[in-house]
């Protein structure tokens, strides 16, 4: 469904986007279309679009082949490594209370995918275990039809 709601909003979209963006405003069209650099503005451009059209499904078959709750850790991972690697390689911050704050941070966040995982492997076997108890106590009884 997102990706034909993504099809119809392009072919909507895009005329709009060029007019703002590049036709009305003043040194875009050299810049964008003319320049030297044209080439890559247009590589960008393309390569912008097709990591938006991949991360769709990406993001619908890791939910499928997992859960939605390990699409929600692997998510709270992402953020904490962007926000490490921003306050490492762009802020170049050596602050220790903040190194500190990040890898408390960092363990809760594994001690509470550790935690969820297991819950939701016990409530796994514990389903399991009813369904088989349950078949067992069926095929024990006779049927008793008229």
């Amino acid at each position: 469904m997102a990706f034909f709601d993504a099809a119809i909003a392009t072919c909507l979209l895009l005329p709009v986007s060029i007019l703002t963006d590049v036709a009305l405003q003043p040194g875009v069209q050299t810049v964008f279309f003319t320049s030297s650099d044209a080439a890559r503005n247009w590589g960008y451009v393309g390569f912008g679009c097709l990591l938006a059209g991949v991360y769709g499904p990406v993001t619908f078959y890791t939910i499928k082949l997992t859960s939605s709750l390990t699409f929600i850790i692997i998510g709270n991972f992402k953020q904490l490594f962007l926000l490490t690697g921003a306050a490492l390689f762009v802020d170049k911050v050596v602050d220790p209370m903040l190194w500190v704050g990040v890898i408390v941070t960092a363990g809760a966040s594994v001690l509470y995918s550790w935690r969820s995982n297991l819950e939701k492997q016990q409530a796994a076997a514990a389903a399991a275990s009813k369904k088989a108890a349950e078949e067992k106590l069926l095929s024990a009884t006779p049927a008793t039809r008229p």
